[in-house]
C-alpha cells in the first residue's frame, strides 16, 4: 500500500467527525455564550441580523476551545473505526511501520493548531471588542425595556423605581415612585402621576419627564425634610450600571492585543492585575497547541496492545477519554491561574506547567514499545 494513498484515506476518515464535532461544540458553546448575555437580548428588540452578528463575533473566542476538542474527537473516532475493522492490522501487514502511521495525524493537528494560533493572536481581541460593543448597542437602544409595572426596579445606579402602570409602546407610565439613594445625607423621593421616558445616547442616561408630582427632599440638617410640588420635572438618570460588567471588559485583558497584554503584564499596578494579563498572554499562545498534544496522545492508545485492552469496552468510552483529557487540562490551567493571581507561581509556570506535563505523557506513550492488537 502506498503511503500517499494511506494518508489520503486517513484524512478522509478525519474530515467528517472533525466538522461534526466542531459544529456541534460551537453550537453548544454559542448557546452558552448567548445565555450569559440573555438579559440584554430579552430586554431589547433584537433582529435576526443582530443575532447573526453576535454569533459571528463570539465564534473566534469559542473556537479556541472547539478546535482542539474537534481534533481530539475526530482522531478518536477515526482510529476507533479503523481499529474495530482491523484496518490497523492490515496497514501493518502491508509493510507500513506503526511509527509511520501518525504522520497524517500530525499534519492534520498541526494545520488545526496554525488556524487556532492565528485566531488567538490576530483576531480574538478584535472579535471580543465587536461582541461587547454590539451587546451594549443592543441594550442601549431598548434600555427602557427593563421597566416593569408593579415591580420595584433597582437596576439603575443609586435609584429605586416603581411604576403602577406602564405603557412600553408609548414610553409612558402612571403612578411613579422614585427614590434617590446616591447620597445618604441628602437623598430625595419623587412621586408623580405620569411620566414620559426615553434614552439619551449622548449622555448614556435615561431621561424622565415627570408631570404633576411631589419631591420630598431629605436632609441631615432638617429632620422633617422639604416638600416641593411641581407640574413638570425632568430627571436624568445614568444607565451606566446596566452595562458595567461589559464596560469593564473594554479596559481589561479580553480586548487587548498580544503587545498590549505583554506590556500590561509588567506595568499593571497590582500583582493580581499583572498576573491576569500575563496569564491571558500565555494562554493565547498555549491553547492552540492542545490540538497537537491531545490529538497525538490518542493515536498510541489505539496502536498499543495494552491500551487496546483498556479501550475495548465501547466507542463512547474512547471519546470520553478525549473529553477527559481536555477537561483535565482546563482544570490544571484554572488551578494555575488561581495560584498565579495569589503570587505563588508566575503566569508562565501557571500556563506551561500543564503543557509540560501533557508533553511528558505524550512522550511516554510514543517511546514505550507498541504492538497493534487484533480486534476480536
Amino acid at each position: 500500500m502506498s503511503m500517499r494513498i494511506l494518508e489520503r484515506y486517513i484524512f478522509k476518515e478525519l474530515i467528517a467527525p472533525y466538522w461534526f464535532t466542531l459544529l456541534v461544540s460551537l453550537f453548544f458553546l454559542t448557546v452558552g455564550r448567548m445565555a450569559q448575555v440573555a438579559k440584554y437580548l430579552f430586554q431589547a428588540s433584537v433582529s435576526l441580523k443582530d443575532i447573526i452578528e453576535l454569533i459571528i463575533f463570539a465564534i473566534p473566542r469559542l473556537s479556541t476551545y472547539a478546535l482542539p476538542l474537534a481534533s481530539v474527537v475526530s482522531i478518536t473516532v477515526a482510529m476507533n473505526r479503523m481499529a474495530s475493522c482491523n484496518e490497523l492490522i492490515a496497514i501493518e501487514g502491508s509493510g507500513i511501520p506503526v511509527r509511520g502511521l501518525p504522520k497524517p495525524f500530525l499534519l492534520f493537528t498541526s494545520f488545526n493548531t496554525i488556524i487556532a494560533l492565528c485566531i488567538t493572536v490576530t483576531i480574538l481581541h478584535h472579535a471580543n471588542t465587536l461582541f461587547r460593543e454590539k451587546i451594549i448597542n443592543i441594550g442601549k437602544t431598548s434600555v427602557t425595556a427593563i421597566f416593569q409595572d408593579g415591580t420595584f426596579i433597582d437596576s439603575l445606579p443609586g435609584f429605586i423605581l416603581y411604576f403602577q402602570k406602564l405603557f412600553p409602546g408609548d414610553f409612558t407610565a402612571e403612578g411613579i415612585y422614585m427614590e434617590d439613594l446616591r447620597d445618604d445625607k441628602t437623598g430625595f423621593t419623587v412621586l408623580a402621576q405620569k411620566a414620559y421616558f426615553s434614552y439619551d445616547p449622548s449622555q448614556g442616561a435615561i431621561v424622565f419627564n415627570l408631570e404633576k408630582g411631589t419631591i420630598i427632599r431629605n436632609s441631615e440638617h432638617n429632620a422633617s425634610g422639604q416638600v416641593v410640588e411641581f407640574e413638570r420635572y425632568e430627571l436624568t438618570v445614568s444607565a451606566g450600571e446596566l452595562f458595567r460588567e461589559l464596560s469593564r471588559a473594554s479596559s481589561t485583558k479580553w480586548e487587548m492585543n498580544m503587545k498590549e497584554l505583554w506590556h500590561a503584564s509588567f506595568t499593571a499596578r497590582t500583582l493580581e492585575e499583572r498576573s491576569r494579563y500575563g496569564i491571558e498572554f500565555h494562554t493565547r499562545i498555549a491553547m492552540p497547541f492542545l490540538s497537537i498534544i491531545l490529538g497525538m496522545m490518542m493515536v498510541p492508545l489505539f496502536t498499543s496492545s495494552q491500551s487496546h485492552k483498556i479501550l475495548s469496552s465501547s466507542s463512547a468510552f474512547k471519546v470520553l477519554i478525549g473529553f477527559g483529557l481536555f477537561l483535565l487540562f482546563y482544570i490544571m490551567i484554572s488551578i494555575g491561574k488561581g495560584l498565579a493571581e495569589e503570587g505563588i507561581i508566575s503566569p508562565p509556570v501557571a500556563v506551561y506547567a500543564p503543557i509540560g506535563i501533557f508533553l511528558i505523557c505524550l512522550a511516554y506513550l510514543w517511546i514505550k514499545p507498541r504492538k497493534i492488537s487484533r480486534k476480536r
